[in-house]
């Protein structure tokens, strides 16, 4: 802890400058000597002690301790440069205190917003901080080294070499949090996460507050990891089976809108089928009556015959003519009616003999009031049997047509229930496999797990090292449309670029893969000179630098970031967020053009 031994009032406990023998606050005529920590006294005092040491480098220049306590003043004054001054000369003459390096590299950082420091600074700043701590552990040493990182290399999007910041914050948390609040004193910081992670060395902020927004001290691992790395698992069968069965069935039904492998046949009703035959036999048997009246009256192949028709005996005949003449009929009379029903008798027996030689006797029809018989005959000739069937055709016709519907009916009712059967099977099947296929958060998190290691495949495919990278590798990904596989493959393909930030030059990496397949072959890779980037532009989503263009994607499926290490979105070394890459492609690309001019 940086001392210096001042005179002090015993009685208000002021510093006062060297020689005093009064308090200028109180009068008190009391001074003792004590140690105070020389970037904590006022400004007024700091300039009356540089007097008085520098009256004692200037009778002995090897005065390590005057020199010391010097570089701490001017320190305090916030005058950067004659602090680092007489620091150098004090670590010249005592290379073996730690703590003179410590306060030199928080010189070189002079007040200024570690993120736009040259880079040659920075490197200084870590070269004395790292020989502090090889020296002596401290949390101060351990946190200004970790700011130094975070607000340089991390702001600007570009490779930590050596210990992370959060690996050094972690580190420093193993330490007494002293005088830390040099560090915020004497340099502009810009990331809320470094404020946080001194909060948290302080005491200011939890280590509840660490896991839920900032530095997670206690490496707690997150529920989230146990899902990646169990979904991580999936075999390209089970991923595909996702795929196939990503949706769940649609139940079968009935309907023409309704898709061919839920679409249930209609079996068909006997008696919606009797119904309507029974009406189309009502229209065809009125087309053969008409058929019939026609070849009738025509005489194409029927005739007809009328005759009396006697169906009581004679006596009862007798009395019904007397009871129509009112009168008793005479013998002669009644001779007469018997001789006339013997002679029709004859006829009729006569006439149906000769048409039975040349007709077949289709039907007959008694009338009772007229006391006829009418006969309807076919002849028994060629024509007569055309007539017939042309008479009789659309009842021959409705027939054979029914006896067919009804056929028809009973092989669609036994197609209709195997099909149905076949359906509800089928849906039964697909319902089962949909609900044991892999959930959509498990597919989301095997992509991501695979994407997350995307950048370290590439990198040994293509034989290069995180090590020859200059700047933070920039990692772009997204769904593109392929349906080749089937309509539920919609987003079953993703396709990344990774962008890599060189010595000399820009690579870009394009690759795709199928989530159902394994690992696909080495993307390509195309590169550019940092001589041949006339600008970087970056408009919206659109990344150029000479004739490379970007496109980032509106929603990624996996972005990096550098806030909390229990994701596998964390890295040091990749990111995310075009705006930031950007930042750092202008950099490297400046200090390039300032290397080649200047050799």
């Amino acid at each position: 802890m940086a001392q210096l031994e001042i005179l002090q009032c015993s009685g208000c406990g002021s510093p006062l400058v060297p020689g005093s023998l009064a308090c200028e606050y109180c009068g008190n005529k009391n001074i003792i000597k004590s140690k105070r920590n020389p970037l904590k006294i006022t400004p007024k005092v700091a300039n009356e002690y540089i007097a008085f040491y520098a009256k004692k480098t200037k009778k002995n220049p090897k005065d390590v301790d005057s020199l010391y306590a010097m570089g701490l003043l001017y320190l305090n004054l916030k005058n950067y440069e004659l602090a680092r001054h007489s620091l150098r000369d004090a670590i010249d003459r005592s290379p073996l205190d730690a703590e003179v390096y410590y306060y030199y590299a928080l010189a070189l950082l002079a007040g200024k917003n570690v993120k736009t420091m040259p880079a040659s600074e920075v490197g200084r700043a870590e070269q004395y901080l790292g020989t502090a701590i090889r020296m002596e552990t401290r949390c101060k040493y351990l946190a200004l080294l970790a700011v130094v990182k975070q607000e340089y290399y991390i702001q600007n999007q570009l490779v930590v070499q050596g210990d992370t910041p959060r690996s050094l914050f972690e580190q420093a948390m193993n330490y007494s949090p002293d005088e830390l609040d040099e560090i915020t004193e004497h340099c502009i910081l810009c990331s809320t996460d470094t404020r946080f992670n001194l909060d948290i060395l302080t005491g200011a902020a939890t280590l509840d507050d660490a896991r839920t927004g900032g530095l997670d001290i206690q490496g707690v691992e997150s529920p989230g990891m146990k899902e990646c790395e169990a979904a991580y698992n999936l075999t390209a069968a089970q991923r595909r089976h996702f795929y196939d069965y990503r949706f769940e069935p649609r139940k079968p039904e009935y309907g023409s809108n309704v898709l061919e492998e839920a679409r249930l046949r209609p079996k068909g009703s006997y008696f919606v089928l009797a119904l309507q035959r029974t009406w189309r036999f009502a229209l065809n048997l009125l087309l053969a009556l008409a058929f019939f009246t026609v070849c009738l009256l025509a005489g194409w192949g029927f005739d007809t015959t009328e005759h009396p028709l006697y169906r009581m005996s004679v006596e009862r005949t007798v009395e019904l003519k007397e009871a129509e003449a009112g009168k008793k009929l005479t013998a002669a009379e009644c001779a007469a009616l018997i001789g006339q029903m013997t002679r029709d008798s004859i006829s009729t027996a006569r006439q149906d003999s000769l048409m039975a030689a040349t007709h077949i006797r289709l039907m007959s029809e008694k009338d009772g009031k007229k006391q006829v018989e009418n006969v309807l005959w076919l002849k028994k000739s060629a024509g007569g049997t055309i007539w017939f069937i042309i008479v009789c055709s659309p009842l021959w016709l409705w027939l054979i047509i029914t006896m067919s519907a009804f056929v028809r009916l009973r092989e669609r009712r036994r197609a209709a229930s195997i099909h149905n059967l076949s359906v509800w099977e089928s849906y039964a099947l697909a319902e089962e496999l949909y609900r044991t296929k892999p959930t959509d958060t498990q597919i989301i998190l095997f992509i991501q797990c695979f994407l997350s290691t995307a950048v370290e495949t590439e990198l040994a495919r293509h034989g290069k090292s995180e090590n020859d990278l200059r700047g933070k590798t920039l990692f772009l990904n997204d769904f593109f449309d392929y349906r080749e596989d089937g309509p539920n493959y919609g987003d079953s393909a993703v396709e990344y670029k990774i962008v890599l930030l060189e010595a000399d030059s820009v690579s870009v990496i394009t690759n795709d893969w199928r989530v159902y397949e394994d690992a696909p072959e080495a993307g390509t890779i195309e590169s550019i000179s940092y001589s041949d980037i006339k600008g970087v532009k970056l408009t919206g989503k659109h990344l150029s630098f000479g004739e490379i263009t970007i496109e980032a994607p509106e929603e990624p499926i996996f972005e990096y970031q550098d806030d909390d290490p229990a994701y596998i979105t964390f890295s040091n070394t990749c990111t995310s967020d075009v705006r930031q890459f950007a930042v750092a492609l202008r950099r490297l690309q400046t200090a390039y053009k300032n290397r080649t001019q200047t050799n």
